[in-house]
């Protein structure tokens, strides 16, 4: 059996969708059997905790113009997941990776350490 989140998730997800796209959210999903759709949706997004399909909805609702296709929320998903699931140098130094951006990042962090920009909580 293939792994797929609750139908509960993906009715919320498709009842969020359908508030802020109105009809055009409305108009994309008007196929013959939408049980079998809301399936494939819910085994494509199982990959995903509760918290990266907030984030997903979050951004399609101040970003995205039309209703996403699956795989273009699998897209937002995978780019919305928390900041330690793919920069793990700020969560243990001792794991730092040194790819082109976490470099960046660290040259941004110095370069703010050395000018005191950075604000005290």
């Amino acid at each position: 059996m293939t792994a797929s989140l609750p139908l509960t998730w993906i009715n919320a997800l498709f009842e969020k969708f359908e508030r802020f796209y109105g009809q055009d959210f409305v108009r994309k999903w008007n196929i013959s059997n939408v049980d079998a759709m809301k399936q494939e949706w819910a085994e494509g997004l199982a990959r995903f905790e509760g918290e990266t399909l907030r984030m997903a909805v979050e951004y399609c609702r101040e970003n995205v113009a039309k209703p996403p296709s699956l795989p273009e929320f699998i897209i937002i998903c995978k780019d919305q997941r928390p900041l330690a699931m793919h920069q793990p140098f700020l969560t243990d130094m001792r794991k730092f990776e040194k790819t082109p951006h976490g470099m960046k990042m660290m040259e941004e962090i110095k370069k703010m350490l050395k000018n005191k920009t950075v604000e005290h909580g």
